[in-house]
């Protein structure tokens, strides 16, 4: 790995939880093995009939003070960078999926044009839509559907969700926007349609699943294949098991049919250029497949997860 140099574009460093930042795990277990690691923020990104690649206003080398994640800070600054001056670029900024996110695909194609290797594929963000793009495998998910009409949404909550359901907005992330919703509650159908922005706005709906009291699984999958398991268990009364809500992590020992599930769809999307994956289950069922900025989740003490990640990557 010597010769790679991998770019990250990630949220600010003063914005990130360091100690659990999956970028920053995988640019360090790659420093480790002799990468040079850097990183920039989206907005640093220009292209212009001036150039023949977008150029990084600002990028920033990155480095690990006694290889510890959260004294990650910037070792040396490098203005009007050339993207292709690194090998491998790494798409993590954290959606919404807007038009800033478009940018950054249409401007990382080009980078791949130019030999740059970008993962995940910005073709494969445009297309796949990280709740929606369940739907493409019907027998491994809970009953969902997306629509945009209230009464649409009301009897699909009320006969194939039994009354109770969970409403996810499709362009947000880490449980932005995520709510419980039964056909009984009075304001079911106000609710809706303010969340559809008066039926002008698709929405997911998905069958509540009562195992989440149980915790919700997280695999993580790198070039086809699950590398890592963890159980997210949320507070107490809570549904939503993001570690943003206070869900506790603790190992994980995933059933025959989780794994098979998770391997099948994660090749799949492999040869589409998805090189890392992170999959939630509940009740062995898939309910989110996320790819713009998919998180390594461990329990304390298993942080050479990010060595194996790191090792998988030296030999593509």
């Amino acid at each position: 790995m010597k010769d790679q140099a991998h770019l990250f574009i990630i949220d600010p460093l003063e914005k990130l939880n360091k100690s659990m930042d999956t970028s920053l795990g995988i640019a360090c277990a790659l420093r480790q093995r002799g990468a040079s690691v850097w990183a920039a923020s989206w907005n640093s990104l220009v292209w212009s009939v001036q150039e023949d690649q977008p150029l990084l206003q600002e990028c920033y080398e990155l480095d690990f003070p006694g290889e510890a994640l959260t004294a990650a800070c910037a070792k040396q600054e490098s203005t009007a960078v050339g993207i292709a001056r690194f090998s491998h670029v790494h798409l993590r900024a954290n959606p919404p999926f807007d038009l800033r996110y478009s940018w950054l695909t249409w401007a990382l194609d080009a980078a791949a044009r130019l030999g740059v290797t970008v993962w995940n594929s910005p073709q494969l963000l445009r297309d796949f839509n990280e709740k929606a793009g369940i739907l493409q495998y019907p027998r491994d998910i809970p009953p969902t559907m997306v629509a945009t009409q209230v009464l649409n949404l009301v009897d699909f909550m009320a006969h194939g969700c039994r009354g109770d359901a969970v409403i996810k907005p499709l362009d947000q992330y880490g449980g932005i926007g995520v709510r419980r919703l039964r056909t009984q509650d009075k304001s079911c159908q106000e609710v809706l349609r303010q969340l559809t922005h008066e039926e002008t706005l698709p929405l997911m709906v998905q069958r509540f699943l009562p195992e989440i009291e149980h915790g919700e699984v997280r695999a993580f999958a790198v070039a086809g294949e699950p590398l890592a398991w963890c159980l997210k268990v949320p507070q107490p009364g809570e549904f939503r098991a993001n570690t943003g809500h206070g869900s506790k992590l603790v190992a994980y020992t995933p059933s025959s049919l989780e794994r098979e599930r998770v391997a099948r769809i994660a090749r799949e999307l492999y040869q589409l250029g998805a090189m890392f994956i992170g999959f939630d289950l509940i009740g062995e069922l898939v309910t989110e497949i996320n790819l713009t900025s998919p998180r390594l989740l461990l329990p304390a003490g298993q942080s050479e997860s990010y060595a194996q990640v790191a090792a998988r990557l030296a030999v593509l």
